[in-house]
């Protein structure tokens, strides 16, 4: 649903139980997992994670879809959903990802989110 991205990464308020954007972000990442999963083990494709990274908020909104395949690639995704392979030469199951896999690189796509946006704020600033 293009239109329901979720905010509550970005207005996580520090509690007992949760602390940050990270915490946030596990939770969120883990409730949309839960409606979207399917199979034993709960698992979800690619395609759906890319999805689920959108509407948690781990990428820009404004973020196109094969820039941010192209994020999980440059940080390994590939070899780590398919440790069989060496490269990408030849056909492959669709990658399946876990809840502990979503929130890791749910993780990932956000701190290099957060970093792209103080870089750009601290260019901002000297000019």
């Amino acid at each position: 649903c293009p239109g329901q991205v979720r905010t509550a990464v970005f207005s996580a308020a520090p509690t007992p139980k949760a602390s940050g954007p990270f915490q946030a972000l596990r939770e969120e990442v883990a409730e949309r997992f839960r409606a979207e999963s399917r199979g034993r083990p709960r698992t979800i494709t690619a395609a759906q994670f890319v999805k689920l990274a959108f509407e948690v908020g781990a990428v820009p909104k404004t973020a196109e879809v094969p820039d941010v395949v192209n994020r999980l690639m440059l940080s390994g995704f590939y070899s780590m959903t398919h440790p069989n392979k060496r490269d990408s030469y030849g056909p492959i199951e669709t990658p399946s990802l876990g809840l502990e896999e979503c929130q890791r690189w749910a993780a990932a796509l956000l701190l290099d989110t957060l970093k792209e946006e103080e870089v750009k704020s601290q260019t901002g600033r000297s000019n």
